[in-house]
């Protein structure tokens, strides 16, 4: 879990406008979110609580839960509140819709080294943000 700790640049993404488009974001905001560049802030407190911010030059989002634990989160860029579960699989951190996550985004973080991949997955589309530690 150690692994996550600390703050992320991002570097560059794969088939991001591509999900935004499978999400029905409209022109004018994947226009946008494919112009910031996010920067990752993930801590751990001493009672296993996980905090991530994701930090854009526009808003920040922040989210704070335990692994395994149900939580309220903004599902996409529409914000609307949703129940939210992550999990530890194989060393990765899986961010899902708590009910029928196939219907939902799912954020797959995984660690190598310095590197984060951010692999996220909405009804059979897939995008990659790749990050670096600073």
């Amino acid at each position: 879990m150690a692994q996550f700790v600390g703050k992320w640049k991002h570097v560059r993404s794969e088939n991001f406008n591509e999900i935004l488009v499978a999400q029905g974001v409209p022109w004018v905001l994947r226009k946008v979110l494919n112009l910031v560049s996010p920067t990752q802030d993930i801590r751990i407190a001493d009672d296993e609580t996980w905090n991530v911010k994701v930090i854009l030059s526009v808003k920040t989002q922040e989210a704070s839960f335990k692994i395994g634990e149900e939580f309220e989160n903004t599902d996409g860029p529409f914000e609307s509140k949703r129940l939210f579960i992550c999990l530890l699989e194989e060393g990765k951190l899986v961010l899902q819709r708590a009910e029928k996550p196939e219907e939902g985004l799912v954020c797959t973080r995984e660690i190598d080294g310095d590197d984060m991949t951010m692999i996220l997955t909405y009804k059979g589309v897939v995008s990659k943000r790749f990050f670096t530690r600073i």
